[in-house]
């Protein structure tokens, strides 16, 4: 121990008042080393419900992501912006006047994915994870083009009370292809016309993303899976505790899931999405792109729509029916 390493006893050197004090200096070190390992109080917090994003040229989901994850429950937004150039200010300088979103300029440019993760995406969720210790009861680490929402509660604050008890609830996504629209429509939601997926149980479909409760994590070394104080930890939908491992999960989708766009239109995957890949060294040729068009458009699949006429209302969008371009 540092007191230990520091003081040799010496009955000359040492008066009752000095001894005193050397006593509390050491209660006080260890008391220190004991709360820096235990999590804050979870008492009440200014949000029930938030959410950390790290985001670059993503307005094509931005407003709809935002307005759907307020349907959801979610009250804060800790965005972290990485050198987007498109208009990402027009659409949230009013949720930052209502004080909805918290923006937080992150210009850190990476060169690959292993410099993605480790330089720009656990850096950001690790600032998140400790404003929201003291502001948030529980936090979400999702992307933009990820979509999280019950099958069965009106909203996650609902869901949540399901898992009170743990430090984090485990979210399988769903990965969608473009469902062959090569540019939605004027009005067109992501949600209402992006309907084909993978297959349910297809391996892409095992990782997961967290949902936790900040105060019971200590830190965020790999972005699915978090690193919990010790007695705390996370589990999936049906209870499981997780192991440390975040691929070859089962797929559990039928009281919470993640809906994730990952190709957006054809417009969107060709000009954003590939060469970001490219960029980071992945090689991607003609015939990769056709088989995950063909992998993600497989299954239809609508369970988001029950919350399309609501998110309609709150983006001043008139309800009307998407159709499907195979279908025209």
């Amino acid at each position: 121990m540092v007191g230990m390493l520091c003081i040799k006893y010496n009955k000359k050197n040492f008066s009752v008042n000095q001894w005193v004090l050397w006593i509390a200096f050491y209660l006080a070190f260890m008391a220190n080393a004991v709360y820096a390992n235990r999590p804050l109080e979870n008492a009440d917090r200014k949000y029930k419900l938030s959410v950390c994003a790290v985001f670059q040229n993503e307005s094509f989901f931005l407003h709809e992501w935002i307005e759907f994850h307020k349907l959801m429950g979610v009250k804060h937004f800790y965005l972290y912006n990485n050198l987007s150039t498109d208009n990402y200010m027009e659409i949230l300088e009013p949720y930052i006047d209502s004080k909805e979103v918290t923006l937080v300029e992150w210009p850190i440019e990476t060169h690959n994915q292993k410099e993605y993760i480790q330089l720009l995406q656990l850096p950001v969720y690790n600032h998140a994870l400790e404003i929201a210790k003291h502001e948030a009861e529980w936090i979400a680490f999702i992307d933009l083009d990820e979509f999280l929402f019950p099958m069965q509660h009106l909203n996650l604050i609902d869901l949540l009370k399901d898992y009170k008890s743990y430090a984090g609830l485990a979210v399988n996504w769903q990965l969608y292809g473009t469902s062959w629209w090569e540019r939605l429509p004027d009005d067109g939601l992501i949600t209402e016309h992006l309907i084909l997926k993978a297959p349910t149980f297809h391996a892409s479909n095992q990782l997961i993303k967290m949902l936790v409760q900040p105060s019971y994590v200590k830190t965020i070394e790999n972005p699915h899976y978090f690193n919990f104080y010790t007695g705390y930890y996370s589990v999936d939908s049906a209870g499981r505790i997780l192991p440390y491992d975040v691929e070859g999960q089962p797929v559990n989708v039928d009281i919470v899931r993640i809906n994730h766009y990952w190709c957006g239109t054809l417009e969107w995957l060709m000009t954003e999405k590939i060469p970001r890949r490219k960029k980071w060294g992945f090689n991607i040729p003609e015939d990769l792109i056709i088989s995950i068009l063909n992998t993600y458009n497989q299954v239809h699949d609508d369970s988001i729509y029950r919350f399309i006429p609501k998110l309609r209302e709150a983006m001043n969008k008139p309800n009307k029916k998407a159709t499907h371009p195979r279908l025209l």
